[in-house]
């Protein structure tokens, strides 16, 4: 008897991990795999990730002389939308990013399209007048070997969701520009930059006000001020002599006007380190801080500077086309190392 229990026992709980499988295959079944990105009508590809676009709306309280607070619904509210590519993926989106940084404010309208593993529309996302708010380029490491990818941020003026009923979604593959961490060159005029060994990450953000037009229930976006960070890099305190002199002459004795600032760029290559995927270029270019950085390696505290630059404008050109232009990184063969 009792090892009839014990059968009967070890089968129920076999029913029930069969059926907790089933049930987690059933649910894996409808996640949806992938975004496919569109901009002003056209394909772009699929993205990495996509996260935020939230849809609400901000509650106003009105003082009321009973004992609660009356409120009530102000105008909607569509939020930001983040995507991850990897560097120069998307021509569109490079060129909408170039014109920003480029102090352009131009608008995007556009789509965000899930599908499932084979390629049958789940849902999509459309959005209009889409201003981009931010975007980040990973930190630069010579000894990191995992990939990096960008984030773009953008907002819009307005989003409409709509259900998908399967229809199929265009697979358009396109090879994914592979980047690595490590894969990278700094140029400043005046100061070494080869034993540079880290750059920390850069985000390039435009403000966008969100503002109420009479009486529409939708708030109207307008762009503000581009902000600029500050470039920060890492370099072996036995290899920063050129850096120190321009931080005595700049910093310490006062020679800082325009005429003494630098132009830098910061071109990332694919891993044959032969293709230039972006050059992002610093313009008025400052020095104001060093510092020391005690790192363990091998053979003890290796001791390091972190130098910080400000930068008063970033511009970004991605290369998608210009392997025939002899004044480009692509072309200039000693740029890469």
């Amino acid at each position: 008897m009792a090892k009839i229990l014990h059968v009967a026992f070890l089968m129920t709980i076999a029913c029930l991990f069969a059926g907790v499988v089933i049930g987690a295959e059933r649910e894996r079944s409808h996640v949806h795999d992938r975004f496919l990105l569109v901009l002003n009508g056209a394909n772009c590809g699929y993205l990495t990730s996509v996260e935020g676009g939230g849809i609400d709306a901000e509650v106003i309280e009105e003082a009321n002389p009973s004992h609660y607070v009356k409120k009530h619904l102000g105008p909607v509210q569509y939020g930001e939308f983040s995507l991850q590519t990897g560097i120069g993926e998307f021509p569109l989106l490079n060129a909408w990013s170039e014109l920003t940084t480029d102090g352009k404010q131009p608008r995007s309208d556009g789509a965000l399209v899930s599908a499932d593993a084979k390629y049958a529309k789940q849902h999509s996302v459309e959005f209009q007048k889409a201003l981009i708010t931010a975007i980040k380029i990973p930190a630069c490491d010579v000894s990191a070997k995992d990939s990096g990818l960008m984030t773009f941020s953008f907002m819009p003026e307005l989003t409409k969701r709509q259900r998908g009923g399967g229809e199929p979604v265009p697979k358009k593959p396109r090879p994914a520009k592979s980047w690595l961490r490590s894969d990278f060159v700094l140029t400043i005029p005046g100061v070494d930059c080869r034993k540079v060994s880290k750059i920390d990450a850069i985000t390039i953000k435009q403000r966008a006000a969100r503002e109420q037009v009479g009486q529409e229930r939708d708030y109207r976006l307008m762009p503000g001020k581009i902000e600029y960070p500050n470039l920060v890099v890492t370099l072996p305190d036995g290899a920063a002599e050129t850096w120190l002199a321009w931080h005595k002459e700049f910093v310490i004795e006062g020679k800082n006007d325009d005429s003494q600032e630098k132009t830098g760029t910061l071109v990332f290559l694919s891993q044959n380190r032969k293709t230039v995927l972006l050059t992002l270029t610093f313009h008025n270019l400052g020095i104001f801080a060093v510092g020391d950085v005690y790192q363990d390696g091998k053979d003890g505290k290796a001791h390091l500077l972190k130098v910080k630059m400000y930068c008063e404008r970033m511009t970004m050109d991605f290369h998608d086309d210009d392997g025939e232009d002899p004044k480009s990184p692509k072309a200039n063969g000693s740029l890469i190392p």
